[in-house]
């Protein structure tokens, strides 16, 4: 779960535990935003941390360049 501007709010297990801690009748939209090129749901964007993880690699090596 991370803010609009991809700043870190919580990590989650899994899709189905933030819908149920969000609030979420299901998880499908969370999913879909994390697979989804907009990335929100209730008012979040949403990633896998596979891909957080290599979106802030990529900052960082955009930031030594």
């Amino acid at each position: 779960q991370l803010t609009l501007d991809y700043g870190f709010v919580k990590e989650f297990t899994h899709c189905g535990a933030a819908a149920k801690e969000m609030g979420f009748k299901c998880d499908e939209s969370i999913r879909k935003a994390c697979v989804e090129t907009w990335r929100t749901s209730g008012g979040f964007k949403w990633m896998y941390k596979d891909d957080y993880e290599k979106l802030l690699e990529d900052l960082a090596s955009q930031e030594l360049n």
